[in-house]
């Protein structure tokens, strides 16, 4: 249960951030470089489509700690 309500945190919370960002350009007229962080969701998608479609668990557990040290580095 605590899952879903974490699910449900991050979907409002994308949700109502996206309006704050519009809002914040002028209604539409904008560059709109507030929303690039709602670019996450897109790159969690792929990240665990990747992570579903590969075979071995070592090639797994290489793409997982070559994801993190992208991010720290970054």
């Amino acid at each position: 249960m605590k899952i879903i309500y974490g699910i449900l945190f991050a979907v409002v919370y994308t949700v109502v951030y996206a309006f704050l960002a519009i809002l914040s350009t002028g209604g539409g007229h904008g560059n709109f470089i507030l929303l690039l962080p709602l670019l996450t969701w897109a790159f969690n998608f792929v990240a665990l489509v990747l992570l579903t479609r590969l075979e071995s668990q070592m090639i797994r557990i290489f793409f997982v700690v070559m994801m993190l040290a992208y991010y720290i580095i970054k």
